[in-house]
């Protein structure tokens, strides 16, 4: 027997913890059983029932059973216990499954009935971010999206701004982590300092560590005192007879705080931080036609209605006219696991009615970064009651939706303008059959 805990209270204590268990859940009993339809208990993951109660050792066996194997590959799944006389009408045996339903025998005097729902509650997948470089910090905004518990290790001197992570470690020490299944990044420079350090050129005997470089960087600091009292290894047979070039880049030190060589009289050289720039897509370039079953006045007609417009435009909150051939609009969309709101305008130009005109827009997303595009419409009349309508759609989107890669922006830029257009021509072609 356990100390009464109120189960779900318990639940959000151990999901707030990132721990394993299982969620036992009796949904059903027919005849005399111990437990009732909604009682609870909670299993973890060695076995033992901390909170709750199912019944006695009528359904504990089969229940702690099925847990560990949900523990295990994930999956919920549901254990029927009953006694054997029913078990033989259906023609089924202790252990074995059907139907997704796994049966155990009750071999308890009382010959119930119990179905349990047996549910897994798994720590979210946990991935260790060390460094607070651009790539760290982008790396942790979008694994939070995909739903990671993200854990980012940096001194506190090297964060210019409060990163998007569930938990902030001040420098590298990690500590006790959770459960859950972990991935750990670091940077690529960051790994080659740390087997480098040991192997690194050797210095001039005057070259020395500052302490707070020596303090960060223990393992340099080990190295550049023992090399600092050997005399330099010559570089001639490295080169080539009659060479003056320098000794291979790849012998230089790829410690961060290291200092550099000295020249110039005795200025210290230093090399300039180039600063990431916003990244950008390509402009994304597509074209198609749509058949419409309406005259190209109504077609027409249909293109500068703005409440049309506000119809057919994938995820559009609202669309306001503003000014003649302008609009404003708030519109919502999802590319891939990153959804975003954007507000921006809507423009009208280069018209030449009732024969084409060119719609654009540009709108940012916040965070998420900015979007824009245009698509040249042209209306050609198949006959009095059909227009097809032609379109050449480009698009550009930047910031962190440009990092989800171009090939699944192309295609949700080409899918969203489909559905526009698609759209569009069945709202026209049913204007034209009602009038």
């Amino acid at each position: 027997m356990t100390a009464h805990v109120e189960v779900l209270d318990l639940v959000a204590q151990m999901k707030a913890a990132e721990r394993a268990f299982v969620l036992a859940t009796v949904v059903r009993t027919v005849s005399v059983t111990a437990a009732k339809a909604g009682a609870k208990a909670i299993i973890a993951a060695d076995g033992t029932i901390v909170a709750g109660w199912i019944g006695g050792g009528c359904a504990k066996g089969a229940v702690l059973k099925a847990a560990r194997e949900a523990l295990t590959d994930g999956e919920p799944r549901m254990v029927s216990v009953q006694p054997e006389n029913l078990l033989a009408e259906l023609g089924v045996s202790a252990g074995e499954s059907r139907d997704g339903i796994r049966f155990a025998s009750n071999m308890c005097p009382s010959k119930g009935t119990m179905d349990i729902f047996v549910e897994p509650v798994l720590p979210h997948p946990s991935l260790v971010i060390l460094g607070a470089s651009p790539v760290a910090l982008s790396l942790a905004a979008q694994a939070r999206v995909l739903g990671y518990h993200v854990t980012l290790a940096a001194p506190a001197a090297d964060l210019t701004a409060q990163p998007d992570a569930d938990a902030i470690i001040d420098g590298y020490q990690l500590g006790e982590l959770s459960d859950a299944k972990r991935f750990v990044w670091s940077p690529r420079r960051a790994r080659a300092t740390k087997w480098r350090c040991a192997r690194q050129s050797r210095p001039k005997p005057t070259t020395t560590l500052s302490s707070a470089a020596a303090a960060r960087w223990p393992r340099c600091a080990r190295s550049f005192s023992r090399k600092a009292r050997m005399p330099p290894r010559s570089t001639i047979s490295r080169r080539q007879p009659g060479s003056i070039s320098a000794p291979s880049r790849r012998r230089r030190s790829q410690c961060r705080s290291s200092p550099r060589s000295q020249g110039n009289g005795g200025a210290a050289s230093a090399r300039p931080i180039k600063q990431q720039a916003e990244s950008e897509t390509p402009i994304m370039q597509m074209n198609d036609s749509q058949r419409i079953p309406a005259s190209r006045e109504q077609v027409w007609a249909a293109l500068n209605d703005p409440a049309v417009l506000k119809q057919c435009i994938p995820g559009c909150q609202s669309l306001e006219v503003t000014a003649p051939n302008e609009m404003t609009a708030t519109v919502v969309f999802k590319v891939g696991p990153v959804k975003a709101t954007f507000s921006g305008k809507v423009t009208l130009s280069d018209f030449d009615p009732p024969n084409s005109y060119r719609i654009s827009g540009e709108g940012s997303g916040g965070v998420a970064g900015f979007a824009k595009g245009g698509a040249v419409v042209r209306l050609e009349s198949e006959s009095a009651d059909v227009t097809v309508l032609h379109y050449e759609v480009d698009a550009q989107i930047g910031g962190k939706l440009a990092q989800l890669g171009a090939r699944l922006i192309n295609s949700t830029a080409t899918k969203l303008a489909g559905e526009f257009f698609k759209s569009f021509a069945d709202v026209v072609s049913a204007k034209a059959e009602a009038s």
